[in-house]
């Protein structure tokens, strides 16, 4: 959605993508640098979310913001700009929770996320303490004329629709004072159908149930990508690069999970591979990739210390990963 249109302090509608932004952040710094009993049923939120996000998406994730804050996780990756809109106790922040009396940094409790290669855009369920109320006024009196924002109402819910210079109409929906939907047009439609018929989506997916099972962290962070295109494997190279091709030429679905410490992040992948490719082949070129990056870090003891606690185990035809990043790099993790 093009958030320049109109006041960035009454732009409630780029909110989710800025979450699922957030969600990106998180789940890449976790893959690029540190890569129990492991995972179990999923929780009835989830469940719930996963009801009404498309059946058909290959991959699907989750963030529990409460958590996240909890030891500081976000706010040390995020710089100290949890808020979408603006810094926080910025003028534009304060007067967005003013008018809407909704605060992204404190508000937010879990944000789902699904979509496929591709679709336009994702479709995300956000869990947050909402005023719909207040929040509608704020749109109506402050959006001014160019936002081009239409509120309408989709199965008696109330939704706001964007069109866009190009691609499908972003739109968003308040079922209730609880929950956000959103995404393309036609995807917040099925979803507020799906939520309204009690039609599941993609909770009717065994397959991907499965694998969001496999979450070692159900309750702080995950995201699962089935059907990895297989690149070209490049040659070895010190940097680690080289091994971490073949990986991705090897495996088939993915798994990654996060659970915040105060102390810092657990960081665990579940990895199952292609079909012709064995758990031990898996194990053995993660292990690879792992020797390449010690040997690049050897001038950094702290992320060799991360790096030689990295464990690599087999796990039935699948392959786990874990690993655990302290708080003391979560300031610098997005630039690692």
């Amino acid at each position: 959605m093009h958030a320049h249109r109109f006041s960035r302090r009454f732009a409630l509608a780029a909110l989710p993508v800025s979450l699922a932004l957030l969600i990106a952040g998180a789940f890449l710094a976790g893959c690029q640098d540190s890569v129990s009993a492991a995972g179990g049923p999923v929780s009835l939120q989830t469940t719930e979310a996963l009801d009404v996000l498309p059946a058909n998406a290959a991959m699907v994730g989750m963030i529990d913001f409460e958590s996240a804050r909890a030891n500081g996780a976000l706010d040390s990756m995020m710089e100290g700009e949890m808020s979408p809109f603006g810094a926080n106790g910025s003028s534009e922040m304060d007067e967005f929770i003013r008018l809407t009396g909704f605060d992204p940094a404190t508000d937010i409790e879990r944000v789902y996320v699904a979509g496929s290669p591709e679709a336009e855009t994702g479709a995300l369920v956000v869990y947050a303490r909402f005023d719909r109320e207040r929040i509608e006024r704020a749109i109506e009196s402050e959006a001014p004329d160019e936002a081009e924002l239409t509120r309408t109402e989709i199965e008696g819910v109330p939704a706001w629709i964007a069109v866009e210079e190009e691609g499908e109409a972003f739109a968003f929906a308040l079922p209730n004072d609880r929950m956000m939907m959103a995404g393309t047009e036609s995807a917040v439609r099925e979803m507020l159908a799906r939520h309204a018929s009690g039609q599941k989506g993609l909770s009717s997916d065994a397959s991907m149930i499965a694998l969001v099972e496999k979450a070692r962290y159900p309750d702080g962070a995950w995201f699962v990508v089935r059907g990895i295109d297989a690149p070209e494997a490049p040659a070895a190279s010190a940097s680690g690069d080289g091994a971490m091709g073949q990986l991705g030429s090897l495996a088939e679905n993915l798994v990654m999970s996060i659970g915040f410490q105060s102390n810092g992040m657990d960081v665990d992948a579940y990895i199952v591979p292609r079909a012709g490719a064995a758990a031990s082949d898996v194990a053995d070129v993660t292990r690879a990739a792992v020797s390449a990056m010690r040997m690049q870090a050897k001038a950094e003891p702290a992320m060799m210390d991360v790096l030689d606690a990295v464990k690599v185990d087999e796990e039935g035809a699948a392959v786990r990963v874990s690993g655990f990043m302290p708080q003391s790099l979560m300031a610098t993790a997005h630039g690692f």
